[in-house]
């Protein structure tokens, strides 16, 4: 990848005067930004191929070349999570995943190691904003019960709960709720205890340590649950994919 760093100076804007240059157009990166936001990897994925085929301009912020284009790409990743959260995507999931590749980015030695981070957790990031939860709704109540309930997974949430996390009644929230997902509060924490299941079940995970970690009474409702919602019990499933 080609890119230019600014030079420092005591004006800075003079000096890109003189030189006649100056950072990368605004309008390309919000670009880019935005189809995270929509969840667009496809597009995302073209998009990016062009925009690192290019020269990037980037200001200089330390007289260190391996601190520089570590410091633009953390800069870079920090604002492409706040378009998926913008998105739809658990804000949780977003600075987790947000922390996970400045790590990735702490230890890279190589300049073009950097940008290729960049651009899988670029499209990564985008994916999941298509995937998340969120998508079926902008009402900031729910979005606040469903944050509730994935950062609570592993706990009997009940709906008593929500309603005291939200400042609502139950019975407020239950017919908001189900206005705006299409579906029960209840059934749809079983939804998401079931799905977290699954990947647990398929990392590896036994049925009987997944049922006690999401608050299930017992193995054999789980198996019960676990059965209605995928047609399989948890260790048939975990032989079909073996």
């Amino acid at each position: 990848m080609k890119y230019q760093i600014l030079p420092r100076t005591k004006d800075s804007l003079e000096t890109e005067r003189e030189l006649g240059i100056s950072h990368s157009h605004f309008e390309d990166e919000y670009a880019l930004f935005n189809l995270i936001k929509d969840g667009e990897s496809e597009i995302l994925k073209a998009q990016l191929e062009q925009y690192f085929s290019e020269e990037i301009t980037m200001g200089r912020m330390t007289g260190n070349q391996s601190r520089q284009i570590k410091y633009w790409a953390v800069a870079t990743i920090a604002v492409a999570v706040h378009y998926a959260i913008l998105g739809g995507m658990d804000e949780t999931d977003a600075f987790n995943a947000s922390d996970e590749v400045i790590n990735k980015i702490d230890v890279c030695g190589e300049t073009d190691e950097i940008f290729d981070i960049l651009k899988v957790e670029a499209i990564r990031l985008t994916e999941n904003v298509r995937k998340s939860k969120y998508k079926n709704t902008n009402d900031p109540l729910v979005k606040k019960c469903i944050h509730y309930i994935h950062l609570n997974l592993n706990s009997r949430i009940t709906l008593t709960d929500l309603a005291e996390e939200c400042g609502v009644s139950e019975g407020y929230l239950s017919n908001r709720f189900k206005k705006e997902m299409g579906m029960k509060v209840g059934d749809f924490i079983m939804k998401e205890k079931l799905e977290n299941a699954k990947s647990r079940i398929l990392a590896g995970q036994k049925q009987n340590e997944v049922a006690f970690q999401l608050g299930f009474c017992n193995e054999s409702h789980f198996i019960q649950c676990f059965k209605k919602m995928f047609g399989s019990t948890p260790k048939c499933l975990k032989a079909r994919f073996q």
